[in-house]
């Protein structure tokens, strides 16, 4: 793997590992490579590597890395199908090993999907199964066996959630799926920034939520999504965004395809 410098016009690194880098992650105070069962961190003024971590058999390169630099927070599936391992690395220790969290269990199934809010304070997770989108706080003391603080639900049938993304105050966190559908889940959070289960409010039937799915909400004490949208990219993954002022949804295909969803302001 090679390390760019626009501003220069040169290689400024070359890595080199036995299997193929199937991921990266980088800041501008750490890079995060990411092969087939194993996870380098590097510092990166100086490109030491500060950590290796092995990992589950993970072809699609799940790997998140917040880009908050006052704590680094890294998420990778763990050894064992369906955990999740969280290594958190302050600025105190930046050029040692970070404080490691394991969420043993965290799916019955693979889990195929990660996302981190800005400050690595949350992490949202999805199985395989792809009803369920779950989020677990990052700050657990040493030896406490962590719990899903808050659950939503995407649907009833079986899908692949392909991305997950939190909005910038943690108001929202947005889903997409192999069925073509993105949702936006509408999450509690208090005065404070924190997410309070017990400020979660009843879900909101709006045009686009199925006659299947409101049904269903009667019956189920897990939240459905806030809004849900039918997008068909020819099976194309889409990568989520939301804006600064967190009023848009954007989303983008590898096929160039670019769509602005509006959020409703005041809600």
């Amino acid at each position: 793997m090679k390390l760019w410098d626009d501003h220069t016009q040169r290689v400024i690194e070359t890595l080199s590992y036995t299997n193929d880098v199937v991921g990266v992650r980088f800041r501008n105070d750490k890079l995060v490579v990411v092969l087939i069962n194993k996870v380098y961190v590097y510092n990166f003024a100086d490109m030491t590597l500060i950590d290796c971590i092995e990992t589950s058999h993970n072809p699609e390169g799940l790997c998140e890395l917040n880009p908050d630099t006052t704590v680094g927070v890294l998420a990778i599936p763990d050894k064992e199908d369906g955990g999740v391992r969280v290594r958190v690395y302050s600025q105190v220790i930046s050029s040692g090993q970070g404080v490691d969290h394991l969420y043993p269990a965290a799916h019955k199934t693979p889990v195929t999907t990660l996302a981190l809010t800005r400050n690595g304070e949350y992490l949202a997770t999805a199985g395989q199964s792809g009803t369920k989108v779950k989020i677990w706080s990052t700050n657990i003391q040493e030896g406490e066996v962590p719990a899903p603080i808050y659950t939503v639900r995407r649907g009833l049938d079986k899908a692949e959630i392909r991305a997950l993304v939190f909005s910038k105050s943690n108001k929202y966190l947005a889903a997409s799926s192999d069925h073509a559908t993105v949702h936006v889940f509408k999450l509690p959070m208090d005065e404070n920034g924190q997410l309070d289960a017990t400020k979660a409010e009843e879900v909101k039937e709006t045009n686009n939520t199925s006659m299947m799915l409101k049904i269903f909400a009667k019956f189920s004490s897990l939240p459905l999504s806030y809004a849900r949208w039918q997008i068909e990219t020819q099976g194309q993954k889409k990568y989520l965004a939301f804006n600064e002022e967190e009023t848009q949804l954007l989303i983008a295909t590898k096929g160039n395809h670019y769509f602005t969803l509006p959020i409703q302001p005041g809600d």
